[in-house]
């Protein structure tokens, strides 16, 4: 029979594996706080402005749509405005 030595495992870890642990989590926090911040803000800013964004488009076609619409009274106003003009003068 041979003897095999199994050495125990006492839960401690050396002195360089802790080191490499330590190296290892801050990257991995860093990693989780990108994400949360890509989430939580970056995501719900980027569809509060694309929303905004389609308000503005939509507000400025209202804007031009009635801008459109003033220019056409104007004309009916000056059109009357002359048949008004002519009316009395005759």
């Amino acid at each position: 029979f041979y003897h095999i030595f199994v050495e125990e495992d006492t839960g401690k870890t050396s002195s360089k594996e802790e080191a490499q642990l330590e190296k290892e989590v801050p990257a991995e926090k860093e990693v989780e706080l990108h994400d949360v911040i890509h989430n939580v803000i970056a995501e719900p800013m980027n569809a509060a402005f694309k929303e905004v964004l389609l308000e503005n488009v939509a507000t400025k076609d209202q804007v031009t749509s009635l801008n459109t619409e003033v220019q056409g009274l104007e004309a009916i106003v000056s059109t009357l405005n002359s048949r008004v003009t002519h009316s009395y003068l005759s």
